[in-house]
């Protein structure tokens, strides 16, 4: 019996060792591996990228409901919950809420966007999204405090002739934080 317990065992230490030493083999990455670009917050809308596209597709201020809506959600994978608010500063608005992104919208048109959260994971052009530190955000892009805003810590960052980028911090310091950003027309009551 002793005899035939070590050539079993000699076996299986020699199979253990070649299998250590035999290569690997890599599996291929096929389309669904491959991660799908984030969409930008941008002034004048939402940039929506694609894979093989650098600038993709901005769904602008003023583009009817029905594309523009189907564009992002479409991107985002994700469905949105309907709502609206009759007595907004800027007038009656609807608006549609996908996690933490709010899409507005003012006689059948896109307005504006806000975003209060960290899904879905959008950011500025320059790299900036909520929860940004103060001091991140500044060398990133230029950002005017308002000093006469009711509503917080609020920012703005002025693009020019594609419009401007707002925000509120957590504190006026260094170390504030974005806790929300917005774009075009929002429903604050100011």
């Amino acid at each position: 019996m002793r005899n035939s317990f070590y050539p079993g065992l000699v076996f299986c230490v020699a199979l253990a060792l070649t299998s250590c030493d035999s290569p690997q083999v890599a599996e291929e990455a096929g389309p669904a591996d491959i991660a799908k670009p984030n969409a930008v917050i941008d002034p004048a809308g939402i940039r929506l990228p694609s894979v093989d596209d650098k600038t993709g597709q901005l769904v602008e201020f003023g583009t009817a409901r029905k594309p523009a809506l189907a564009a992002i959600t479409a991107h985002l994978e994700q469905t949105g919950i309907n709502g609206k608010n009759e007595e907004c500063g800027a007038g009656p608005m609807e608006f549609v809420t996908i996690g933490d992104l709010t899409l507005n919208f003012q006689g059948d048109k896109f307005v504006g966007w806000l975003l209060d959260g960290y899904e879905p994971d959008l950011k500025t052009p320059e790299g900036v999204g909520v929860g940004a530190i103060k001091e991140t955000i500044v060398a990133r892009m230029p950002i005017v405090i308002q000093a006469d805003s009711t509503l917080g810590i609020e920012f703005q960052s002025d693009r020019g002739g594609q419009g401007s980028i707002g925000g509120f911090l957590s504190a006026s310091d260094s170390n504030g934080a974005i806790e929300s950003m917005y774009g075009g027309t929002n429903c604050f009551f100011r």
